[in-house]
């Protein structure tokens, strides 16, 4: 099963992880803003410590309103080999799951390697593997580097090394988030820098054949479908035709 996307943010956070605003909040910025989808996407750190997300699946369910709403999370790939802190047992109560790294990752965010080179070759790997992984839908704001102890910057990751995150995500039919904010990952890095590095990155997946998302990453309601930056990315790469149309789900 699955539902057509159309217009979409696929990433907004609620009260029910780090959000500021309800579920019925979010849903009412995603039809003032005229989306055809929005997802709720909670932050999930742990498969035994989700006992709230039966409460959230079934807030969901009850909301009528003229959009598609899917209920998901955004879990954490935990390693360099693609472990998640989403097991199948969550995923099989969702529509929709998105992972990250984040400062859960470790041999990334934690117990990373000096070494820039093997710090890239960790992210990559830690992208490859996730994108094996059945339970995965969306991979969260890839390359989101700027925020580590380490230095390294996109530019730092070569172009065979891209090329073979890239066909890891079209193997694994996993679409590859073009977040709105990513300005918040690299605080210290110029919007129009942090751009042109995007720029490149994203070029070399569509022409590997990836699919896009769209997502805000919003944290409060006035966030929800905030998507210009994203919109700018399209653009300038032409990406309409790479956009997800559809999310399968049982």
């Amino acid at each position: 099963m699955g539902k057509v996307l159309g217009r979409h943010d696929l990433h907004t956070h609620t009260l029910y992880s780090d959000g500021q605003n309800t579920i019925s909040d979010n849903i009412r910025a995603a039809v003032s803003n005229g989306l055809d989808t929005v997802a709720i996407t909670d932050h999930c750190f742990d498969s035994d410590d989700a006992e709230w997300l039966p409460s959230l699946v079934a807030e969901i369910k009850d909301i009528k309103a003229p959009i598609n709403i899917l209920a998901g999370v955004e879990g954490t790939i935990l390693d360099t080999r693609g472990t998640l802190s989403v097991d199948e047992a969550i995923a099989g109560k969702l529509d929709i799951v998105l992972v990250d790294l984040g400062k859960l990752t470790q041999g990334v965010y934690t117990n990373a390697p000096c070494d820039p080179g093997k710090l890239c070759r960790n992210i990559a790997d830690a992208y490859i593997y996730a994108c094996g992984n059945p339970l995965v839908n969306i991979i969260a704001h890839p390359f989101n580097v700027g925020r580590l102890q380490a230095n390294i910057c996109i530019d730092d990751f070569p172009d065979n090394l891209l090329m073979q995150v890239a066909d890891a995500f079209v193997a694994g039919g996993k679409a590859f988030e073009i977040m709105n904010m990513m300005s918040w990952w690299f605080p210290s890095m110029p919007v129009k820098e942090l751009t042109r590095s995007y720029l490149r990155v994203v070029r070399i997946f569509a022409e590997r054949g990836v699919i896009f998302a769209l997502g805000s990453d919003a944290h409060s309601a006035c966030g929800v479908g905030n998507l210009g930056w994203a919109n700018q990315i399209v653009e300038k790469v032409n990406l309409h035709n790479q956009l997800i149309e559809r999310i399968t789900y049982k």
